[in-house]
């Protein structure tokens, strides 16, 4: 019943590639509630706190304080209850698959934080196939700084069609 979740660096914002780990404000063992506070990074312009997005445990981190790292670097591990991981995903969109975990994660924080930025030739595709926002929060994006591109909705779009 339990589910091991790589804990993404999600992208804070344009233009930021790395940021310094300035603390854990969790540590490994701690159970922890969905929005609970777990990291902190900074940035040339911004410290910032990430959240948890889901209830678990935190397994093992696998960055230390005053480490610069990516964004999309696994900052660890944590343990959460698989049913709850595949009941949320069923409601928004039955053909996410739980392979593309990490993807999960960045997309839950991403999309409820910030703005999505498609280019005009997605946003095209997107009215065209009649995408949903739930839709578009679990496709999993290849692009710069994670960003969808034409193939990724692509790629959704003939799976959907399967």
């Amino acid at each position: 019943m339990f589910l091991d979740i790589e804990i993404i660096m999600p992208n804070i914002g344009e233009g930021i590639l790395e940021v310094t780990i300035i603390d854990w404000i969790k540590k490994e063992g701690d159970f922890i509630l969905e929005y609970d506070l777990i990291l902190e990074v900074s940035t040339d312009k911004i410290d910032i706190k990430i959240p948890s997005l889901y209830d678990g445990i935190i397994k093992k981190k696998k960055i230390s304080k005053n480490q610069v790292i990516k964004i999309g670097s696994v900052l660890g591990v944590m343990t959460i209850i698989k049913n709850k991981l595949i009941e949320s995903n069923k409601k928004t969109n039955p053909l996410t698959l739980l392979d593309d975990k990490k993807n999960i994660f960045y997309n839950k924080f991403y999309n409820n934080k910030y703005k999505n930025f498609h280019s005009p030739l997605v946003k095209s595709i997107i009215c065209k196939e009649k995408i949903t926002q739930e839709e578009l929060r679990l496709i999993y994006k290849n692009g710069k700084y994670l960003r969808l591109t034409k193939n990724d909705i692509l790629k959704y779009i003939n799976k959907k069609k399967k």
